[in-house]
């Protein structure tokens, strides 16, 4: 996979994240490449650390969830099609206030009556309290799994 940012390169960090940064400072948009998807924030490349030491099946990342009619649903951070399970970052600097907190309430909405298993971690316990969250990952995944697997929630559609 091919870097397509001008004016950036690629820095390989721990275990195999590359990280985008613009010559010459550093931003917050920077982006990060995970075996070949992106994330879109620091906090999603902590997430991927605990995904791959949760020993679940592989989760797509920011990739964009339909309903049964082709209707947006969600985008979360990751997705685990195989039992429709959505893990949200979320901030409460971004997510906590005004319409960003009215916008996560309306998409929680969404994945409830989309039938989708999910499962909200601020960022700063992906740091903190690694172990806690890999448990609550895992016993998140394990209730979506044992539910049938909502009717034509898919990745494909729009």
């Amino acid at each position: 996979m091919g870097i397509a940012q001008t004016g950036a390169s690629a820095d390989p960090g721990p275990a195999g994240v590359h990280v985008l940064v613009p010559h010459g400072r550093k931003t917050t948009s920077t982006r990060f490449v995970v075996i070949g998807r992106t994330t879109e924030s620091v906090a999603e490349a902590d997430a991927w650390e605990i995904w791959k030491r949760s020993g679940l099946p592989p989760a797509a990342w920011n990739v964009k969830v339909f309903d049964r009619d082709g209707t947006y649903v969600t985008k979360p951070d990751a997705w685990c099609d195989e039992v429709a399970f959505a893990w949200e970052i979320d901030s409460v600097t971004y997510h906590g206030e005004g319409d960003h907190f009215l916008k996560t309430l309306t998409r929680n909405a969404r994945h409830a009556a989309a039938g989708i298993g999910f499962l909200q971690t601020p960022p700063s316990r992906l740091r903190t309290e690694p172990e806690a969250v890999l448990k609550e990952l895992r016993a998140a995944y394990t209730a979506a799994a044992a539910r049938p697997r909502p009717p034509g929630v898919t990745t494909f559609g729009g």
